[in-house]
């Protein structure tokens, strides 16, 4: 076992409190935002939800209460969530559908991979890579960002500035989005077919 992927421990036990009480709420916010994803408050839920999952992490670290089971709660929170995003907006033609085709295949292939590797190191941890925690900031950016464009064309057509603005850094995130997202997949796809030492030292 590489000492960089200590032993799995994905007790429920060993859940933060705090962090999935964090990650719950946010999932919640995102899932009433989808609901309304035309709307500007809409997007502002969603948004805010998503904050929030980004610092559930954080917060178990800080408590000392980070594990393998509050890192599946979170990637599977996450899951959910931009999948009830990418539905949403693919049903309301909110947001480009070959960004959303594309951020969600890239959304199955990381989640394929992190099945791969479970199955192939069953006794070791996973983390996500920085790649990967910034490859999924740059889809939260993107869709917030489309998503803006859309809420405001739909409810302040006058702001063609903010609209043309929400354009922009919708098309910067997603060219951010697929560097961070190739390099993050390169590096799960090793992860997960690689020997463990144990069978290097066997063969």
């Amino acid at each position: 076992m590489s000492p960089k992927n200590p032993k799995r421990n994905a007790s429920i036990k060993e859940l933060s409190p705090a962090a999935t009480a964090i990650s719950a709420t946010g999932l919640g916010l995102v899932l009433k935002g989808a609901s309304e994803i035309e709307t500007i408050k809409g997007v502002a839920k969603i948004f805010s939800g998503r904050l929030f999952d980004a610092v559930d992490g954080g917060v178990a670290r800080a408590l000392k209460q980070e594990s393998d089971a509050g890192a599946i709660v979170d990637v599977t929170f996450d899951k959910i969530g931009m999948g009830a995003i990418s539905i949403a907006a693919w049903l309301k033609e909110a947001i480009p559908k070959p960004i959303i085709a594309g951020i969600a295949s890239k959304h199955l292939a990381s989640t394929a991979l992190t099945f791969v590797y479970s199955h192939n190191h069953p006794d070791e941890s996973f983390r996500p890579t920085k790649w990967g925690k910034a490859s999924i900031a740059a889809d939260t950016l993107s869709y917030a960002a489309y998503l803006t464009e859309n809420a405001l064309s739909n409810e302040r057509p006058d702001l063609i500035g903010a609209q043309k603005a929400a354009h922009t850094v919708g098309r910067l995130a997603v060219c951010a989005s697929v560097v961070a997202g190739g390099i993050s997949l390169t590096q799960y796809a090793k992860r997960a077919f690689e020997k463990t030492e144990t069978t290097n030292e066997s063969a």
